[in-house]
């Protein structure tokens, strides 16, 4: 298949580099759009009205270059429209501001968290129209908060911290990609809702039709696991769904079951494609099971509360099933890049989104692998065919899903072929169920049958992917998969492809090109992690403390007992950087230390030494001076209260203090003052980030550098 018959292939690539430029380089952020949309125009006046129509072929690819230049331009302008005052915001905005809700709120611990839409600033404060803002509000105090509210609401936005760890999640970032530049927290009888006016009445709707069918769930009996697990694969709502659920599904290699996507649009897809048949006998018959069906799977995207995720899948199988109506030749890769650009259209910020890179792959997997993985074997009896062709799909799902799945979540569950076959057959009946209760669900004892029926098969359905997840070498752990080897690993799987199974011999080079390119990769990393020397004190909150020894692959993290029962913060602070530096999981409290596992490690009590390294942790304010002071490298002060810097001089002689986030802002200031006179380096991690020091180069290593 040539490219002229993928079009669409192309103009997504291009979209999609001018989406990136835009918000990860904030490229082009000064320039007019009416600049941008003029150099588009001159462009596309270059490509066909200057350039010849019929120039030799060999310079035919300078018209493909402009039209690519003009697409790539168009990228940049969409992105700037749909996110017109990202990253404008430098400083603190303090005041009172009218917003309405623009996204249905999702509860945490102690707070609610909403994405607001800024209508207007009062008393005098200057807003951008309809600039988007992420408020947390205190959760007693929203109970009756829902999308659409018009909030009039006091508080101080200030742009989202940055990443304060190694190679730990960026929510800055994150929200950057989402349009959102400034966050508040919205203390108790700081708001009013003074109306409901919602942002789109179609999105408003769809949320109170999940509303009562979710209520209606609960009234005919499902709660627990059961009701969590049917809020998830049912209607698209996960807020209820607590981390043991999660974690079974994950490791069984199910996850993708709880997010509803592309598998549930496509069963609704199927399920009425098969009740539809009977529309195949005429040319107009054909033309209306299209539209019902376009009608099924909106209908469900609808119920969904028009979530992203379902929209994604929704307008994927729209595009799919007017390809199939339509009587010409189709090309499935056009079919996926035209449903892809169409939702960049919608929504730059998609391209980064987790949900939509993994749907895409799947699907790229399933188009390319399918069929080659399919014809491996051959089973006359009717339904060992139809397993097969099930695990088939699963495989080659799993080639296109596995390297970005990696990058993200550093885990393959080797048991995904049978929790997929468990997932394909219960998810079916599942989804089927439930759409049938969310149609009868006004009908009493009717509706409290079917909603026992979905809650039965719920509950085996978790509890066989939860024996699933308990097999032994049920999964891969620590997979460190940067970008580079995602795209060493796909061009390895393409050009494979291409040799094996299409037989174009000129695709041998290529495929051992990058064969070698990722050894290179594999051997360089492997080099980095056996000769490292690393120290590295994390920044984990005013609450706790933690820092890492590392000596080639063994390594000790000492940390407060607090933190180390916390696995959740724990993980966010360090566990991306230790998956990198492919270090395993060894943690200990400061109170009980093990230094004999990490080579040229020493410690006594808040003294420790690390290849000549000479450290004390002072996490009290008395000092007792001594006749002439102990030498030590490092000093690393915590704790709430000022120390007396003069006595901490006359008790100890260091080149290095670290201040930990424990010490307020105000004491770090005149620590830090004081200290800097007498020729003492001070690194403040509560505003510097994490210390990362390299034992080889005798230097810290900035942090920006270490990210």
């Amino acid at each position: 298949m040539y490219w002229s018959a993928r079009p669409f292939v192309r103009i997504f690539f291009f979209f999609a580099a001018g989406v990136f430029l835009t918000v990860q380089f904030d490229l082009f952020r000064s320039v007019s759009s009416f600049v941008l949309a003029g150099a588009v125009l001159l462009l596309l006046m270059i490509a066909y009205l200057l350039l010849p129509k019929r120039i030799p072929f060999r310079w035919y690819w300078i018209k493909g270059v402009v039209l690519g230049l003009a697409i790539v331009t168009t990228g940049v302008l969409v992105t700037k429209a749909h996110y017109p005052n990202q990253n404008t915001r430098k400083s603190l905005l303090k005041g009172t501001f009218l917003g309405v809700v623009s996204s249905q709120p999702s509860e945490t611990d102690k707070t609610v968290k909403v994405k607001v839409k800024l209508l207007k600033g009062v008393d005098s404060v200057s807003v951008s129209e309809s600039e988007n803002v992420l408020l947390y509000f205190e959760k007693d105090s929203v109970n009756r908060l829902k999308y659409g509210d018009v909030v009039l609401f006091s508080t101080t936005l200030k742009p989202p911290a940055a990443t304060a760890n190694p190679d730990a999640f960026d929510y800055k970032a994150f929200l950057k990609t989402r349009g959102i530049a400034l966050v508040g927290f919205v203390p108790k009888g700081n708001f009013k809702i003074v109306d409901n006016n919602p942002p789109n009445r179609l999105v408003g709707f769809a949320i109170n039709i999940r509303k009562k069918i979710l209520k209606a769930l609960r009234t005919n009996g499902l709660e627990g696991d059961e009701y969590a697990v049917a809020a998830a694969i049912v209607l698209g709502y996960d807020e209820v769904m607590d981390d043991a659920i999660r974690q079974n599904y994950q490791r069984a290699g199910a996850m993708h079951v709880l997010c509803v996507s592309g598998l549930h649009v496509g069963v609704i897809y199927l399920v009425m494609l098969t009740l539809l048949q009977f529309l195949n006998t005429s040319k107009k018959k054909k033309i209306i099971k299209a539209l019902l069906l376009l009608l099924s799977v909106w209908a469900y995207a609808l119920l969904t509360g028009l979530a992203p995720s379902v929209m994604r899948a929704t307008v994927m199988i729209s595009f799919i099933i007017v390809g199939n109506e339509v009587e010409r030749d189709k090309d499935a890769y056009n079919t996926l890049a035209m449903s892809a650009l169409f939702l960049l259209l919608y929504n730059p910020g998609f391209l980064f989104d987790v949900g939509f890179q993994l749907s895409y792959a799947a699907v790229l997997g399933i188009v390319t692998f399918y069929r080659p993985v399919y014809r491996l074997l051959y089973f006359k009896n009717r339904l060992l065919n139809k397993v097969w062709a099930a695990t088939a799909v699963s495989v080659a799902a799993q080639l296109g899903a596995f390297p970005v799945a990696a990058h993200y979540f550093h885990f393959f569950p080797t048991w995904f072929l049978v929790s997929n076959l468990v997932v394909m057959l219960f998810s079916a009946i599942i989804i089927s169920t439930g759409m049938l209760f969310a149609v009868i669900s006004w009908i009493p004892l009717l509706s409290g049958w079917v909603a026992f029926i979905l809650s039965g098969l719920i509950y085996l359905m978790n509890y066989l992917i939860e024996m699933v997840g308990r097999l032994p070498w049920s999964g891969v752990e620590n997979l460190y998969f940067p970008w580079i080897k995602v795209v060493l690993v796909y061009l390895i799987l393409l050009f494979g492809y291409r040799l094996l199974l299409k037989k174009e011999h000129h695709f041998v080079i290529p495929l051992l090109s990058a064969i070698l390119l990722l050894m290179i990769f594999l051997d360089v990393h492997r080099f980095e992690t056996v000769s490292q020397q690393k120290i590295v004190v994390y920044q984990v909150g005013r609450k706790h403390e933690a820092i890492d020894f590392i000596n080639g692959q063994y390594h000790l993290l000492l940390c407060d007992s607090a933190l180390l029962n916390d696995a959740k913060i724990l993980k966010y602070a360090t566990e991306n950087y230790r998956i990198k530096l492919g270090l395993s999981k060894r943690n200990q409290s400061f109170k009980r230390l093990d230094f004999d596992s990490v080579p040229a490690l020493w410690g006594d009590g808040d003294f420790i030494v690390f290849k000549g390294i000479s450290m004390v942790w002072i996490r009290n304010t008395k000092f007792f001076p001594i006749v002439k002071p102990l030498p030590v490298d490092w000093v690393i002060l915590s704790g709430n209260r000022m120390p007396d810097i003069e006595k901490l001089q006359q008790t100890f002689s260091f080149k290095k203090v670290i201040l930990e986030p424990s010490i307020y802002k105000s004491n770090a200031k005149k620590i830090t003052e004081s200290l800097t006179k007498t020729g003492v380096s001070v690194y403040n991690i509560g505003l510097d980030g994490a210390f990362v020091y390299d034992v080889h180069s005798g230097s810290s290593i900035p942090f920006q550098d270490v990210k």
